[in-house]
């Protein structure tokens, strides 16, 4: 999706822009997942266009998947790259919503909130933001905002099915279990793995709340 994403957008800009064929040859290695070739066109684009945040931040996201591929060294460059592209345009939301997924996947949960804080203060019903806000504050235990959040996000798309998958892990955690049931049912129409890994939290929390033992919180667990 964030390939597709800077796609669309790289190709609305000027075609003098587009800096003797490195972008669209680094969009074709990205797509291939030829991540080294890309990261090697987006960087020859820089070169020509080094205030372009949206290069920068396809940079960042090709060091980010190389990271996720194995090199764990690429998640500290993906780092500067989506730096660099917010100090280039402050007003981009989707840099910062693109760095907290590289924190989350990194399990760096506080990070991840914040950077998903920043993409909603500026886009606020956005429900991926909202999403991506709820389950890292989910993992660092505060439920409230969890709550708050993915109330948030399905108020705006009842149906969206991150949305259903992690409301139903967060209601569960919160005890409210018929409300999790709900979620579970309504993500069941739309994906039936979906549906079967909430049924497995949502029966790992009521195990919780019935023996009230720390060991067996989900949150640990997970």
């Amino acid at each position: 999706d964030e390939i597709k994403l800077y796609s669309q957008r790289m190709k609305k800009l000027e075609p003098e822009r587009l800096n003797n064929g490195y972008i669209t040859e680094g969009l074709s290695a990205l797509a291939k997942k030829n991540y080294t070739k890309a990261n090697e066109n987006f960087q020859s684009a820089l070169k020509f266009d080094p205030q372009n945040s949206t290069l920068h931040s396809l940079n960042a996201l090709t060091h980010q998947l190389r990271g996720e591929a194995g090199d764990q060294e690429q998640f500290k460059l993906a780092e500067v790259g989506y730096n660099l592209a917010s100090r280039m345009d402050p007003g981009d939301s989707k840099i910062p919503y693109f760095k907290g997924i590289l924190f989350y996947k990194q399990q760096q949960y506080r990070s991840a909130q914040r950077s998903f804080s920043k993409a909603v203060a500026l886009d606020p019903k956005n429900e991926n933001y909202l999403i991506g806000l709820a389950a890292s504050s989910y993992y660092l235990g505060e439920l409230d905002r969890a709550y708050m959040s993915i109330e948030r996000a399905l108020s705006f798309k009842p149906l969206n099915k991150a949305a259903l998958k992690s409301s139903g892990v967060i209601y569960a955690a919160l005890g409210n279990f018929e409300k999790a049931e709900e979620s579970s049912k309504k993500l069941g129409k739309l994906n039936e793995t979906g549906k079967k890994y909430v049924d497995k939290r949502i029966s790992e929390w009521r195990d919780y709340y019935s023996n009230q033992t720390i060991g067996s919180d989900p949150i640990i667990k997970a």
